[in-house]
């Protein structure tokens, strides 16, 4: 993908985050279902009818955001990793990270409905499929079931919800935009992630209420979010104070779109208030935006550094004609040694490289030449001993493990140090290859910890 398209994709991101443009395609996809349903003459459905959709459309949802909460506070107790932890799980061929204010879990879903193209969207998505080995069948599928059920009816209200108003395109996308977030952040994020409890909040307003109240709505739920997430900061469930920060900002970008929206879809608000809530709707989303734009121009624009830029990339997903260095089990490692490229961008695009992985390093970013390893220390539970308690790698990675009991689930727990070349891109697939190495192929890693960090990094952990 082109860093123009990046670009203007930017200030999408505040809605639908991660790092995948499927998610972005999905979005497109919603809406042009919506508007396809928006045709049906709703009329025709009788009062029961249209309020059985309401209902079962909300509370699909809600019962997704239930069973998503349930699964992180589940699996994290299961394996005896704290609640306020940030855990990285590995399991076919993918890897899963959740924790309480960004929990994947509700990817179960995902991987039951796409298990027959999950070699096909493996590569460019996290489905959810190293997570799903964590539960029995029971609750992916009933995940999954809801989800569906969430999804069709959210389509199916809307000619309900539609009805009578006269500025339809404000609604259309104001609908649109709140029943996507929802349906995302119920299996990608949960409740506590940005602006989902706000949108939850709002769906409810939009199905159930009328639209006099939708501001009140809107108002409480983000009062209760702020005051949620302050709870959650002290007591040491948000992962650091820019996560905190950066969440607060999309929620509060999400609260002033849907005002804005709301105001231009009524007719008793007058058009100084309308155009005052757009204007600081757009202000903050342009504010957002440029931060993400900024991030991607300096990290796509980093100049190449032959003798510290190194290129990482699994057979599947590209072959870099450049000098190979090595390999971390199945991830090659080349040379940033190439003619025409000088950017770490321009390289991308000219290897056709997995950019949301972020596969070449950046000199000064991700390493230093006066760096000479990298040093970290983790806990890692595996379901069965390991075949061998070290593994090395000359030149690029060695890693250590120390037995240390078993946990809840009666898996393997183990304190493990890893040492790596600091220039290394995608440390989180030099992790789960080196514990395919040492023959656990499954895994959950949790505390991890660079030399002298004071906090668990997440680093890229995969997260699509």
């Amino acid at each position: 993908m082109s860093i123009a398209l990046l670009i203007l994709l930017s200030p999408l991101h505040v809605f639908v985050d991660g790092t995948s443009p499927v998610r972005l395609l999905l979005l497109g996809a919603y809406l042009i279902a919506l508007a396809i349903v928006l045709r049906i003459r709703f009329r025709e459905w009788s009062p029961v009818l249209q309020k059985a959709l309401r209902i079962t459309a909300f509370a699909s949802a809600a019962l997704v955001f239930a069973l998503s909460l349930f699964m992180q506070v589940w699996v994290m107790a299961a394996h005896d990793i704290p609640q306020r932890s940030f855990a990285v799980f590995f399991g076919n061929d993918e890897i899963s990270s959740t924790r309480l204010t960004h929990t994947h879990t509700g990817k179960v879903a995902m991987a039951v409905i796409t298990a027959p193209f999950a070699q096909y969207l493996v590569p460019v998505m996290d489905t959810g499929g190293a997570l799903s080995e964590s539960f029995n069948d029971i609750l992916p599928i009933l995940t999954a079931v809801l989800f569906c059920i969430a999804l069709g009816t959210s389509l199916l209200a809307a000619p309900v919800v539609f009805h009578g108003q006269r500025k339809r395109y404000a609604s259309f996308v104001l609908y649109g935009l709140v029943a996507f977030i929802v349906l995302q952040k119920s299996i990608d994020g949960g409740i506590a992630n940005d602006g989902a409890f706000i949108a939850l909040c709002a769906y409810a307003a939009l199905l159930f209420l009328p639209a006099r109240l939708f501001v009140r709505t809107l108002l409480i739920a983000a009062g209760a979010y702020l005051g949620g997430m302050t709870l959650l900061s002290a007591y040491g469930f948000v992962w650091g104070d820019g996560y905190a920060l950066g969440s607060v900002f999309n929620a509060i970008i999400l609260l002033l779109v849907c005002l804005a929206l709301d105001a231009a879809r009524r007719n008793d608000v007058s058009r100084r208030v309308a155009v005052s809530l757009a204007l600081m709707a757009i202000v903050a989303l342009g504010a957002k935006a440029y931060l993400d734009i900024a991030y991607k121009v300096a990290y796509l624009a980093a100049p190449l550094k032959p003798d510290a830029s190194f290129v990482a990339a699994y057979p599947f997903e590209s072959s870099p004609g450049l000098p190979q260095i090595g390999a971390v089990g199945r991830l090659a490692v080349f040379a940033a040694d190439t003619e025409g490229a000088r950017t770490l961008g321009q390289l991308i695009d000219q290897y056709h490289l997995p950019y949301w992985y972020q596969p070449v390093s950046r000199y000064e970013g991700s390493c230093s030449a006066s760096t000479d390893i990298l040093r970290a220390t983790f806990t890692v539970h595996t379901p069965q001993p390991v075949l061998e308690n070290t593994h090395t790698v000359p030149g690029l990675a060695a890693v250590s493990l120390v037995p240390l009991g078993t946990d809840a689930r009666g898996w393997t727990r183990y304190a493990g140090t890893l040492v790596m070349h600091p220039c290394v891109p995608r440390r989180w697939d030099v992790v789960r290859e080196m514990m395919r190495e040492v023959g656990a192929s499954r895994a959950v890693v949790f505390d991890f910890m660079m030399r002298g960090d004071s906090v668990p990094v997440s680093g890229d952990s995969g997260d699509k």
